[in-house]
């Protein structure tokens, strides 16, 4: 695997600079783009994450597979797991207990607040995956965030200490590294790891996208491919949920 990391000290974005560039990079590349400060940070849907300088990891992993992979071989949703999964791990390692978990489909949170946002932008041509662009953005020394991120935390915030922002970006570089067989040999060991850490969060408050009706469920499965099924408090019924139908709030 050819591995690579790339530093900016300003971009626009670090996702927007992997998708331009991903066909320059050689075939099973694993690459890290790290930025001190994205003008243009991009969330999740048309949202933007927001970030200060210096204070922040603002970073994405590009992964250039050495052959495409069918769409009917893997699930996407395996990819999002993945990624959450590494960097709560890591993110726990530094507290050196397990309080941070993920809020379904893959935000990191501790004590109801977002530490971390994951955005995954595969490139796929037909029903190939060619790269895997893992954008990620952790709050690490950053103690004010505007008014209307109101439910935001950082590491700082959590221990009243200063962090080396890029030696946490690249411990979780490595934990991506070093567990990237699993995307194709053990998906399962994957997913039973994010269920693990997503369910401990599993009475919600939700918005339905179309409808914008709020509900109140308990999650008690999360498949594969990401959906949730939940017990809708509101009607006692069992739906089945996706990320683009439901969202968890705050």
């Amino acid at each position: 695997m050819n591995i690579e990391i790339k530093n900016f000290k300003i971009i626009e974005s670090t996702n927007v600079e992997a998708i331009k560039n991903w066909q320059n990079y050689s075939l099973d590349s694993f690459v890290l783009f790290n930025a001190l400060y994205q003008t243009n940070g991009k969330g999740q849907g048309k949202k933007k994450w927001y970030s200060e300088a210096n204070n922040n990891i603002a970073a994405t992993i590009l992964w250039r597979f050495k052959d495409p992979i069918n769409v009917k071989d893997i699930p996407l949703f395996l990819f999002s797991e993945w990624v959450a999964v590494n960097i709560c791990k890591e993110l726990n390692k530094i507290l050196n207990e397990d309080k941070f978990t993920i809020k379904w489909p893959n935000d990191i949170v501790i004590n109801n607040k977002k530490i971390c946002g994951i955005l995954i932008e595969n490139v796929i041509m037909g029903n190939e995956i060619h790269a895997l662009v893992a954008g990620f953005g952790i709050n690490i020394n950053q103690i004010n965030f505007p008014d209307d991120i109101p439910n935001a935390t950082s590491l700082k915030l959590l221990t009243n200490k200063d962090y080396d922002v890029y030696e946490i970006v690249m411990s979780i570089f490595n934990s991506l590294i070093d567990t990237t067989n699993f995307i194709f040999y053990d998906g399962e060991t994957i997913h039973q790891e994010y269920k693990k850490m997503a369910l401990k969060i599993n009475i919600v408050d939700g918005l339905l996208l179309e409808s914008r009706e709020k509900l109140r469920v308990q999650i008690m499965d999360i498949l594969e491919d990401g959906a949730i099924i939940v017990k809708n408090f509101n009607n006692n019924m069992i739906n089945k949920f996706y990320h683009h139908q439901f969202r968890v709030i705050y």
